[in-house]
């Protein structure tokens, strides 16, 4: 074994321990955020969204199991803290809506009988065409770098190499300068700069989205269906009429054309704005996920719920896990202030 594969179990190993050991001193639930179940094509558009191994996906759920976790669905959780009874239980929950969760995750969920939710960028069910996102992301990844800042110049992004492009996309998606309409025109421009045509784009989406009759076979074995906004559109890029228009089309979507009524939604990008929280709960949803990286805590926020988001690596979720866990003992033995309230 090479030091670093030992220095790598090593850390693991030390992780685990810490969280077995602190787990059962304190009762805390914990939320998972996973979004590609696959192995990684090394493509921008894996390494923007964010791809799980199935083999480290199988991982995790066997680490919570050790750690004495079961695990229940989100609706269960809310219960729980609306009573502020809170058990060591885990909430398996996706983003987006790819094919590949259904491939690579769902059988493993099933056999173990394990509750899950999706949180469903709606417009994509059975799409023939790309969400404007995606469409940049497998667009850009085909051309030249010249050409690709050749195009970017255009809108004021200027670099050289691959990760000048990885941290442009996070500007272009974050930016309050561009507006919606001129990010899916930059998406546009691009695809038709790649030669991607409407015949190959149908293909894709044939391929990366999920089914109505996936879905139907997920749902009869404990898939929960949520929202994750109708087009995944960067809220904090949209007004007040915008914000409404894309939550209310998510919701209607869902009861219209697949006979859900959710009750959750996920904010993309994990950024909001100010509209957000009164709109999501005039349309009747009962909480609000986001992506902060903790443990679900007493007397949580319903409308502020964190998830541990996953990466690549499971080792940033361990370690996740132990220093959480370390931060919850501390505070239990007032060595650190709570922050509870």
């Amino acid at each position: 074994m090479s030091r670093w594969k030992l220095f790598r179990v090593v850390k693991i190993s030390c992780f685990f321990v810490t969280s077995l050991l602190l787990s059962r001193l304190v009762e805390r639930p914990v939320v998972l955020c996973f979004h590609r179940i696959r192995k990684s094509s090394g493509s921008l558009l894996d390494q923007r969204i964010g791809v799980t191994d199935p083999d480290s996906f199988r991982k995790v759920i066997n680490y919570l199991r050790i750690l004495g976790y079961s695990f229940v669905s989100l609706e269960n959780l809310n219960n729980s803290i609306n009573t502020s009874k809170l058990k060591r239980v885990a909430v398996i929950t996706f983003d987006d809506g790819y094919k590949d969760m259904y491939q690579n995750a769902f059988p493993i969920l099933k056999s173990l009988n394990i509750p899950f939710s999706l949180f469903l960028t709606t417009s994509t069910v059975e799409s023939e065409k790309l969400l404007w996102l995606h469409k940049l992301y497998i667009a850009i990844d085909r051309l030249s770098l010249a050409k690709r800042f050749d195009i970017l110049k255009k809108y004021e992004f200027w670099g050289k190499t691959d990760d000048d492009l990885f941290n442009i996309m996070s500007r272009i998606i974050d930016s309050n300068v561009i507006n919606i309409m001129e990010k899916k025109s930059l998406a546009s421009e691009i695809a038709y700069a790649a030669g991607l045509d409407e015949d190959e784009e149908r293909l894709l989406a044939e391929e990366l989205y999920l089914t109505k009759t996936e879905l139907r076979e997920m749902q009869k074995h404990g898939l929960s269906i949520e929202v994750h906004g109708h087009e995944h559109l960067p809220l904090g890029n949209l007004n007040k009429a915008e914000t409404e228009e894309e939550i209310k089309n998510s919701v209607l979507h869902s009861r219209k054309e697949l006979n859900v009524v959710p009750k959750y939604y996920s904010i993309p990008f994990g950024i909001n704005n100010k509209y957000f929280d009164d709109i999501v709960k005039n349309v009747e949803l009962n909480g609000i996920v986001t992506g902060e990286q903790r443990l679900v805590k007493e007397f949580e926020n319903i409308y502020r719920l964190p998830r541990i988001c996953m990466q690549p690596d499971n080792m940033h979720f361990y370690r996740r896990m132990a220093r959480s866990y370390g931060k919850v003992f501390l505070e239990k033995m007032h060595l650190v202030k709570s922050d509870h309230h």
